[in-house]
């Protein structure tokens, strides 16, 4: 259900799906955070294990600074 959970844990998963910049793969990861955004409660927290290359942080930051 919507704003079920106080944390989502992501242990790799980004890094997993978001290996390119094509726009295949970019929408899947835009419907990946967006389902993090939907199911974490106002003030919850996403918890992301990365490897933090350059464009899986523009993609994150990007995202969760758009949608607050």
């Amino acid at each position: 259900p919507d704003a079920s959970f106080q944390v989502v844990l992501d242990k790799g998963t980004l890094d997993a799906v978001l290996t390119d910049e094509e726009e295949k793969t970019l929408h899947q990861v835009d419907r990946m955070l967006a389902e993090v955004g939907r199911v974490l409660q106002v003030g919850g927290r996403y918890l992301c294990i990365s490897l933090a290359q350059a464009h899986i942080l523009k993609k994150a930051v990007g995202h969760f600074s758009r949608e607050g």
